[in-house]
């Protein structure tokens, strides 16, 4: 009976396609080994290259893996060289190319690179599987699709790189893993995704997405407390006390204080923030009230954040969790004059024919803050000069383009954040 189904379906490709459409299909979707599927992805996992790159050394090479991949899947051994001795021949009877040209293809030097002992934006991946399950089950599902994903390749192999090059230099202060990601603002194009930077290793929370796992972020939440404070009447200029303060709660009697356990008397409110200085923050937050700071924190995207009972006013210093996703798309939205984009990992969707079944939709995204208001936030974290107060005269977030910054730390020194923003791009680390 299977046999029978699989003449069927062979007459009913022969009745329409040509034999050349109906190999182009097939090399666009056999499997080669080493998780690649059709010969552009095999050509880049084996040689680093794309498919029309190939001359015909390679080109033979790979047309001899599908046959058993799993076999040939190592580095040039001799049973991946006679297949390709095999290949050129038939080529050679079939009249595709002359007998000096295979032979000079066989002696040819192949550089194979070696087998990735990890994924590859592996936990970026898994995002983007269940984003298609959610978007498309009838997708889902299916087999020999082609999924193009908003990834920037080589954006991920820097930001892979940097963040491992990072985490080993703070080894001695005990930093055991980190996280980045990067989204385009305005649109929502994820980048860059690094959910983990120690491969998978359990003992320091490799099997852990942590771009996806709700974290404490600080004082990163600052620039949200602000905006809200902006359509509360104030203004950049506004004088803000940086005193010792202390306020009643229902768990009794709270006193913030500063990173440097100082005071700086009567401040801007845009120092305040640039310097992240923690005591006025407590005062805004208790001025204009938790509900404005909740409700302003949900408009961007922060839905991890739930009851005002829950976090009282350390809310405004991170005593809630949010995920460094949401945290850096509501930054984002900062850089695109405040409109918020959804994050979405999936361009398209593709069959092995190359007929388009899935495309996202570009949406016009949210306003969730006056331009103008956003402007100001913006302004504020990108102004070297209000910083001093609270972090010095140099600081590791000069860069030679205009670019806003914020940090946060957790309870303890648990968590560092810092997220940074142009137009163009969010980055949160």
């Amino acid at each position: 009976m299977r046999k029978a189904h699989e003449a069927l379906i062979a007459l009913q490709l022969e009745a329409n396609h040509s034999k050349a459409e109906i190999l182009q299909l097939y090399l666009n979707d056999v499997y080669y080994g080493r998780g690649a599927y059709g010969v552009e992805a095999a050509a880049r996992v084996y040689f680093g290259i794309g498919a029309a790159n190939l001359d015909l050394a390679h080109a033979a090479y790979l047309a001899g893996l599908p046959q058993r991949p799993s076999e040939y899947d190592s580095v040039v051994d001799a049973a991946a060289r006679a297949r390709q001795t095999y290949v050129l021949a038939r080529m050679v009877d079939d009249g595709w190319i002359s007998r000096s040209q295979a032979d000079a293809a066989a002696a040819a030097r192949i550089d194979v690179l070696p087998a990735s002992l990890r994924p590859i934006a592996h936990q970026f991946v898994a995002f983007a599987r269940a984003e298609l399950a959610r978007l498309r089950p009838d997708l889902a599902g299916r087999d020999g699709l082609v999924i193009e994903t908003t990834l920037d390749a080589g954006l991920q192999s820097e930001s892979e790189r940097l963040v491992r090059l990072r985490l080993e230099a703070l080894r001695d202060r005990n930093a055991t893993d980190a996280a980045l990601v990067a989204i385009e603002p305005g649109t929502g194009r994820i980048v860059a995704w690094v959910g983990s930077a120690t491969d998978g290793d359990p003992a320091h929370g490799g099997e852990i997405d942590m771009v996806r796992t709700p974290r404490q972020p600080g004082s990163a939440l600052k620039p949200l407390l602000y905006a809200a404070a902006f359509e509360h009447g104030y203004t950049p200029a506004t004088p803000l006390l940086d005193v010792p303060s202390t306020f009643a709660t229902a768990d009794g009697p709270y006193t913030p204080a500063n990173f440097d356990r100082s005071f700086h008397g009567v401040v801007p409110l845009r120092v305040a923030l640039a310097s992240s200085l923690n005591v006025p923050a407590v005062r805004t937050l208790d001025a204009i009230g938790l509900d404005a700071m909740l409700e302003i924190s949900h408009r961007f995207g922060l839905t991890t954040l739930n009851s005002v009972e829950s976090y009282g006013l350390s809310l405004t210093l991170g005593s809630g969790e949010v995920r460094l996703v949401d945290l850096t798309n509501a930054f984002a939205a900062f850089g695109a004059r405040g409109m918020l984009a959804e994050p979405f990992a999936i361009e398209r969707v593709r069959d092995a024919s190359g007929r388009i079944l899935f495309a996202h939709a570009p949406a016009a995204g949210t306003r969730v803050l006056s331009q103008e208001h956003a402007y100001l936030v913006t302004d504020i974290l990108s102004d070297p000069d209000a910083r001093i107060p609270g972090f010095g005269g140099v600081t590791p977030f000069e860069v030679p383009f205009p670019a806003a910054v914020k940090t946060g730390t957790s309870t303890g020194f648990r968590d560092t954040w810092t997220i940074g923003f142009t137009p163009n791009i969010a980055i949160g680390v």
